[in-house]
């Protein structure tokens, strides 16, 4: 196995047992965010979700560079790692925007009247 390769594994094993053993207590969205793009503080209280993030996206570069000289073989396996940290990076945006507009709903509008 290409050394590379065996390490972006790693790193994806080691970066996903770090959110499993450092959930979130809650999340705390900035002001910035809207429905369909949900934006983290960079408070205590999102620092492993941040921190995870932040794995899956330098992960997600890494394994878009391969050797040019790799056999198919090793570029498939390359290309399905990418995908792999590319849907974690999916399913963790997709639950974010869940998250968000839970959050949303459960915030009640007020409106102030003069009287």
């Amino acid at each position: 196995m290409d050394p590379n390769l065996a390490l972006y594994t790693e790193n994806l094993s080691i970066a996903d047992d770090f959110i499993l053993r450092q959930p979130p207590a809650y999340l705390e969205f900035s002001s910035a965010s809207r429905p369909g793009a949900p934006c983290l503080t960079p408070s205590d209280c999102n620092r492993s979700v941040n921190s995870y993030i932040q794995m899956l996206r330098g992960l997600k570069e890494s394994t878009l560079r391969h050797p040019a000289n790799a056999s198919t073989s090793l570029s498939i396996r390359f290309a399905l790692l990418h995908v792999q940290v590319v849907e974690r990076l999916a399913r963790l945006k997709q639950f974010l925007d869940n998250a968000f507009s839970i959050r949303s709903l459960c915030m009640f509008p007020f409106v102030f009247t003069k009287r």
